[in-house]
């Protein structure tokens, strides 16, 4: 079955990653606090998406940050590897986190040098651990404009919700779009969403099972199955960098 394209449309929360430059962390001179400097997206570069219908390509128009940023009360958060449920290391709202687009969306954070996790995100982007950064946002009406094939889309405004420092992305949102969809679905109410839709919702999602299961066959066959990688802090963690950690902290 061929998936309904269309439906890319009524996509909720994104994420999208971008491999500008390197990554800048620094402390202040009198070590009271530690600066950090990246830019999150950039503009008018067309780059590849894949969700869970393929790939299209998207670009992001200048100017489209410029409603959220232009909004004092936008609630927008810096994150390791979007994990919201972890304290974020700065927010906009608390006034440590300043966004500019210039036009690319450039991020300029002052941390607590004291926090572990910060500790450890200074250690790993020094060392070549966490290289890029990442966008999360919501559509908004008449914000993106589709092709009729629904595989090319151009963004001039969308709703910033944080910004990420990644170890890797490159724009392969396979499972950040499944699992966006997932908490969009669970909030959806009876009356939000037709039939229909939720019958094309299932028979896309039933479609996908053979050949999701055909591709592990393949991985199975006369390979070792990799490990899962265990749920994370969102921080990439080496004994190197817990030392490291424990010896500014004075832990023994």
């Amino acid at each position: 079955m061929n998936p309904d394209l269309n439906s890319r449309a009524d996509a909720g929360f994104q994420r999208r990653t971008f491999t500008v430059a390197d990554l800048e962390m620094r402390a202040s001179d009198d070590g009271d606090s530690v600066t950090f400097e990246g830019v999150a997206a950039t503009v008018d570069h067309p780059y590849t998406v894949r969700d869970w219908m393929g790939e299209f390509t998207e670009t992001i128009r200048k100017g489209a940050f410029d409603k959220t940023l232009g909004n004092k009360n936008s609630r927008v958060s810096l994150f390791v590897n979007h994990v919201h449920q972890a304290i974020p290391l700065a927010t906009r709202r608390s006034g440590n986190l300043e966004l500019v687009a210039d036009p690319h969306l450039r991020v300029r954070a002052t941390l607590d040098p004291a926090r572990p996790d910060v500790q450890i995100l200074r250690s790993a982007i020094k060392n070549g651990l966490m290289g890029e950064m990442s966008i999360g946002f919501s559509d908004v009406e008449d914000g993106s404009r589709w092709n009729d094939d629904f595989d090319e889309r151009v963004v001039t405004e969308l709703a910033l919700r944080e910004v990420s420092v990644v170890e890797e992305g490159a724009n392969d949102a396979t499972t950040a779009s499944i699992r966006s969809m997932l908490i969009d679905m669970a909030r959806v109410r009876p009356a939000d969403i037709s039939e229909a839709e939720v019958r094309r919702t299932v028979a896309h999602l039933e479609a996908m099972l053979p050949e999701l299961r055909a591709d592990q066959d393949d991985a199975d066959d006369g390979k070792e199955r990799e490990a899962e990688k265990p749920a994370g802090s969102g921080l990439f963690v080496t004994p190197e960098m817990i030392e490291l950690a424990k010896r500014r902290l004075g832990i023994s």
